[in-house]
């Protein structure tokens, strides 16, 4: 029996990782003899050489501003029109509910700051310990306008977010739930439907980061009912670039960018497998890693371990060594062309604990 094979997927949703793997120059790097292994997932990812052609070739042939009325700047206007579109079939909305920015740090300290003055003193926002700061500061920053900010907690066992302390802080003054989608320290994947839901029942809006969550899984912004919700492009596999999506009703009010045409939409089952391909190879390798470090003696992992939650986690992984700092670790293993992170990664409330 033979399988169909489309592009690198097949019919069973598996990843056709050679051909993957020849898409992305970076992965032929060797260190000190060792082949580079980027597990640095959660500081963005590698680039195709499809991306890298896209980018050099606009640059090279029709580098201009916008709405000029001569070829290359019509050809730029084409290219954000036709980005916005493909932004907006990977999250499920309008074309017209898709704004662009430098990173999701800058749009979302620019969306607080457009609620803000809607904000005064009594009004509360709800964040968590589990976030990274982009998520956190730009809320942080209202209560110079008498807004009160409140912390949702987390279960220190295994590094999730107490959903019982979050809904019990949420009242008739919360206007704004903020929470990410997943964490990008420790991988723990939020309920963050019955977050929004939560939200909404007490007339507050809800704002999603989802930049650590947008390569690992698909994301439906109509199902999930968000306000808003941020990603950023460098995480699946674009240039460093944020994008948020707000809902049109909440945009037109707050008018924070020029309302563009739509385009055609891209077919969505197609997204779908790819994700299930995606999802599959991860638990592959989740359970690898952490078959793998269990056997490693002096090791502590932070976050969920238990091989039966593997679908409430990403396959990030946040590891001490006993008798190493964490410079000195990452150190070492740079030096075998093993790539990680050391440090709080801007998570700075939970690492800090």
């Amino acid at each position: 029996m033979t399988t169909r094979t489309v592009g690198p997927l097949q019919a069973d949703t598996s990843l056709d990782l050679a051909w993957v793997r020849v898409q992305f120059p970076s992965l032929s790097q060797r260190v000190n003899g060792h082949p580079a292994a980027f597990l640095d997932g959660p500081g963005g990812t590698q680039v195709p050489q499809l991306v890298i052609d896209a980018i050099s070739g606009y640059l090279r042939e029709n580098n201009a501003n916008t709405c000029g009325a001569y070829a290359t700047s019509r050809n730029t206007d084409r290219v954000i029109t036709d980005a916005r579109s493909a932004m907006a079939d990977f999250l499920g909305c309008d074309s017209d509910e898709i704004v662009f920015g430098p990173n999701m740090t800058t749009l979302t300290f620019a969306m607080s700051r457009a609620i803000g003055r809607e904000l005064g003193p009594g009004d509360e926002i709800l964040l968590t310990h589990l976030d990274h700061d982009a998520n956190i500061s730009p809320w942080r920053a209202l209560v110079e306008r008498g807004v009160k900010i409140q912390f949702a907690e987390i279960r220190e066992e295994d590094c999730t977010l107490n959903l019982e302390d979050l809904a019990s802080k949420i009242n008739s003054r919360t206007r704004v739930v903020a929470v990410g989608y997943a964490s990008n320290a420790v991988g723990t994947i939020n309920d963050v439907k019955t977050i929004v839901r939560l939200a909404h029942n007490a007339g507050a809006m809800a704002y999603i980061d989802a930049v650590h969550y947008a390569p690992h899984g698909p994301i439906d912004v109509r199902d999930l009912d968000c306000d808003f919700l941020a990603c950023s492009t460098y995480k699946f596999f674009g240039p460093h670039m944020g994008v948020l999506y707000g809902k049109r009703e909440h945009l037109t009010r707050l008018q924070p960018y020029k309302v563009r045409a739509n385009t055609n939409a891209v077919p969505h089952e197609a997204l779908k497998m790819s994700y299930r391909a995606i999802r599959a190879h991860e638990r592959t390798l989740a359970k690898r890693m952490l078959g793998g470090l269990t056997q490693i003696r002096g090791l502590r992992l932070y976050g969920i371990s238990d091989l039966t939650r593997l679908d409430s986690r990403c396959p990030t992984f946040a590891v001490r060594i006993e008798g190493h700092s964490p410079l000195e670790l990452a150190t070492k293993l740079g030096d075998r062309g093993i790539f990680t992170w050391d440090g709080n990664y801007y998570a700075i409330n939970l690492t800090e604990r």
